[in-house]
């Protein structure tokens, strides 16, 4: 079962949250740019812009260090595409 959810362009609000989390998902993401930090509410995860310009260590090496001890649902959805 799928237990991840991407809101369609980024589009939500609290009635949208409240049915993500009534169908069952652990976990949501939204296009609002930034980190996602401890506490970040897991059905309203950001994301960190990627473009072919962004460097590896940039972007990527922070988001993973950033939440090696976080919850694992939080690596679900580091980058946009």
């Amino acid at each position: 079962s799928c237990r991840h959810f991407a809101y369609p362009f980024g589009s939500h609000s609290d009635a949208t949250v409240a049915a993500v989390q009534r169908a069952g998902y652990e976990t949501a993401c939204t296009t609002e740019a930034g980190l996602n930090r401890r506490g970040q509410p897991l059905l309203r995860l950001r994301r960190q812009a990627v473009s072919r310009t962004t460097g590896f260590h940039s972007t990527t090496a922070p988001v993973v260090l950033r939440t090696r001890n976080s919850a694992a649902a939080i690596r679900a959805c580091p980058v946009a595409w």
